[in-house]
């Protein structure tokens, strides 16, 4: 083929590859044109769900830290039960029945006093946390959608603040810094876009506190919260439209959706922690080192203190026996319970750890007419799913707890001398209160 091309060449005529090279450029310029577009919004989905990862995992920080919190103050409250067990063993071990249960009840009323204030704050703490971590994956998933607003054209500043439609050469030079520097009241909405003015109003903007909730004590947000922000640029009038503030409208229809660019970002989840009372009888090496020898101590000294009585008295012996048994009973009874029942610290379900963040977002572009080729973007969304797990047997009960159950030594230990194994906790306190049981891993998914 190639000879015959090469003997017989000098009878072709030129140019007869031109309309082919036209063909295949028109071909080129399609798939490029089509790769562009279709890269174009490949990057509008990779923000979206960039976006939704952001958010996601920024909000599950704060419930780690929110968790990590309500770990130490566990601790904090298992020492005072302690410490409270320990002066309520003194006073019904030296003090006779039943001056010993007023000293007793006046040390354990305080302490219970003490640690249901703890126990409310944390409640607390665990509204403010998931509405915390609500607000912050709002903030982070907005941020990281990828709004290309305008700011606001300088013509547009001419026509809102000096009402000059038809600005000329001395008119523009006049005002043209003070549009620059933005440093006049004049100016302030014309600084930025009205998306940063958005974003940067944490009351009104992103977050509205009179619907969604405040970060504050007693305060409890929405399960679901829905915001989104719509934006239009117009050629023709070289101004830029908003929706800021507003959410919906009052016939329930979203605003923002009216503009041919808009974001829109919903999140699901909790709206508290619901948070129970670990007590010391709970940590059952506590009833063997404080509740049970204390009982046997106070048995026996109210049963001879009161049968001595009773013996002393006009009664006979069988009755004294009887009424000194009684009451040492119900002596025994009303100590060791003041020391079981003594709030130890904090502690919740694995469900109510596993409760996750459900993000989903939108991002809608208008579509580009280039003559040749009119690029369409529409609407474009992503999710992501975060939680929080457990690493290593994580949890926000007392470490104390775990560090102790799993000793069968110091069982042993409490019972041959309880002295031993609490001054064991005062030497090695780093090792019963590891903070590091109280973090927990932030876990990442897909929404289904």
């Amino acid at each position: 083929m190639f000879i015959s091309f090469g003997k017989n060449k000098a009878n072709y005529k030129k140019g007869q590859i031109f309309p082919f090279l036209i063909a295949v450029l028109c071909v080129v310029i399609i798939m490029v044109m089509i790769t562009v577009n279709l890269g174009q919004i490949g990057i509008m989905r990779v923000d979206a769900a960039n976006a939704a990862d952001a958010g996601a995992l920024a909000g599950t920080s704060v419930l780690s830290g929110a968790l990590l919190g309500f770990g130490l103050k566990s601790d904090m409250m298992c020492g005072v039960a302690l410490e409270t067990a320990l002066a309520i063993n003194v006073a019904f071990c030296t003090i006779p029945f039943p001056a010993s249960v007023g000293y007793a009840m006046a040390i354990w009323t305080s302490a219970m006093n003490s640690q249901l204030i703890e126990y409310t704050k944390a409640t607390n703490d665990g509204w403010m946390a998931w509405t915390n971590a609500k607000k912050t994956s709002l903030q982070y998933t907005l941020q990281n959608v990828g709004v290309d607003e305008q700011r606001p054209s300088f013509e547009q500043f001419l026509e809102d603040a000096y009402s000059i439609t038809e600005p000329t050469s001395a008119s523009a030079s006049a005002h043209y810094q003070e549009y620059l520097r933005a440093d006049t009241w004049k100016t302030y909405d014309y600084a930025s876009t009205g998306f940063s003015r958005f974003i940067g109003n944490e009351k009104t903007g992103y977050w509205r506190e009179d619907e969604f909730g405040k970060v504050a004590p007693g305060e409890i947000s929405m399960p679901d919260i829905e915001i989104g922000y719509g934006w239009e640029w117009q050629e023709e009038t070289k101004k830029t439209y908003s929706s800021y503030p507003v959410t919906r409208a009052a016939v329930g229809k979203t605003v923002y959706s009216d503009y041919n660019n808009y974001v829109e970002a919903q999140i699901q989840g909790s709206s508290m922690y619901s948070l129970d009372m670990v007590y010391l009888h709970d940590i059952p090496l506590f009833n063997v080192m404080l509740a049970v020898p204390m009982g046997v101590v106070v048995f026996v000294e109210t049963y001879a203190y009161f049968f001595a009585i009773f013996i002393a008295s006009v009664l006979l012996a069988p009755f004294a026996v009887f009424l000194a048994a009684i009451i040492a009973a119900i002596a025994t009874l009303i100590a060791v319970l003041m020391v079981e029942y003594i709030p130890a610290g904090l502690t919740m379900t694995d469900d109510e750890v596993d409760k996750p963040i459900v993000i989903r977002v939108s991002r809608q572009k208008p579509g580009r007419n280039y003559t040749l080729w009119n690029f369409r973007y529409g609407t474009v969304s992503a999710g992501a799913r975060s939680h929080l797990a457990r690493v290593d047997g994580s949890t926000i009960e007392p470490t104390i707890k775990d560090a102790l159950s799993d000793s069968i030594t110091s069982y042993i230990l409490a019972i041959v001398c309880p002295v031993a194994i609490l001054a064991e906790i005062a030497v090695n306190y780093k090792k019963y209160f590891d903070s590091d049981k109280h973090l927990f891993e932030t876990k990442l998914g897909e929404v289904t």
